[in-house]
């Protein structure tokens, strides 16, 4: 992420540097702006690593992802069926900003709309898919986490001693090969 964020803002600065215009150069530090919200975790994660909250959102942010993955790829058909039942009297974007917006709960005027796509089976595919969504992807999503959380106290003390093992080994590791390129020359 890092990386992605500062090329883009390098980008934009050598662009703005190139075309002499001011606008370039300003998108790059709102670009630039954009690496807080992983820089600031990535520090707190670096100062507190042996804080057990640091450690289950590590696992948790891990299982976030991959069940939100998931259930992108699984509501994909739901997604495809919409756009067909359609047959282009809506933009695709507008029913995936339809489906997300379902899908998190902030309107429901995709429910509405949906007897556009056909009298009966636009709105049942969408209830299907707001319960889906809702209830059942959070219901998963809460057990995951919990479950992990349970894990990672359960096994707090044990996890700080082996973070502290890995950075030991690696400092080690680095320091002996220092040694030899000093002892080979």
């Amino acid at each position: 992420m890092f990386i992605l964020v500062y090329w883009m803002y390098l980008i934009l600065r050598v662009h703005g540097w190139r075309t002499g215009s001011l606008g370039p150069g300003q998108q790059a530090l709102d670009v630039l702006s954009m690496g807080a919200p992983v820089l600031i975790p990535r520090l707190a994660f670096n100062l507190l690593s042996g804080n057990v909250v640091f450690l289950s959102l590590r696992a948790m942010m891990a299982d976030f992802a991959l069940l939100t993955f998931l259930a992108a790829w699984c509501f994909f058909g739901f997604f495809m069926s919409m756009v067909w039942l359609a047959e282009g009297r809506h933009n695709p974007i507008t029913i995936g900003k339809w489906m997300l917006w379902i899908w998190f709960g902030l309107d429901g005027s995709g429910v509405s709309k949906s007897v556009e796509f056909h009298w009966l089976l636009g709105p049942i595919l969408m209830i299907t898919f707001a319960f889906l969504g809702n209830t059942l992807f959070l219901t998963i999503l809460v057990s995951m986490l919990t479950n992990t959380f349970a894990n990672v106290v359960a096994n707090a003390t044990a996890e700080v001693h082996f973070r502290k093992a890995v950075l030991t080994l690696e400092g080690s590791d680095a320091s002996s090969g220092q040694n030899m390129q000093e002892k080979q020359s």
